[in-house]
């Protein structure tokens, strides 16, 4: 049954994911958009490898995340505590897929809207899919871009 539900889920979400990639694509994405949005999938890749050391090497030491559960922002402190206590529990992210929507880059100053897909597994190998919404702020720093602030609106149902 479970796996029917996220094969289900993978199908709803890869299909408004195609609409939302359809229009993503006919986006010409300048340099700078193209480098914020490279910096993201980096990000999600560390993620997906458990690589939380280089994974946090991209959050700037003021980094908030408001995230669908949370009632005010946490600092880049408290949410690598949970990510640390995530995985240190057996828990892994499986997979990420992005759509960006939205890139806005000025300066040393960025932003991005997109729409994502991420698949959790927990120690026992069940797996939860999270579909959301996101908006993240980045710094650029040297030659490198860094999240600052990140506000993700999930979906109720995947929580």
């Amino acid at each position: 049954m479970m796996k029917k539900t996220i094969f289900c889920s993978l199908i709803v979400v890869l299909t408004s994911c195609l609409t939302v990639n359809t229009v993503s694509a006919q986006i010409q994405w300048t340099p700078e958009q193209k480098a914020i949005i490279e910096t993201e999938n980096t990000i999600s890749d560390l993620a997906v490898k458990g690589d939380l050391q280089n994974y946090f090497s991209y959050f700037d030491d003021n980094f908030q995340n408001w995230g669908t559960n949370s009632n005010i922002p946490v600092s880049k402190e408290v949410f690598r505590k949970s990510m640390e206590y995530y995985t240190s529990e057996g828990s892994k992210v499986d997979h990420h897929i992005m759509v960006p929507v939205n890139v806005w880059v000025n300066g040393n100053y960025a932003y991005i809207d997109y729409y994502d897909l991420w698949v959790y597994v927990n120690k026992e190998g069940k797996k939860r899919v999270v579909r959301g919404k996101n908006l993240d702020v980045l710094l650029k720093k040297g030659n490198r871009w860094v999240l600052v602030a990140s506000m993700t609106q999930s979906d109720p149902q995947d929580n």
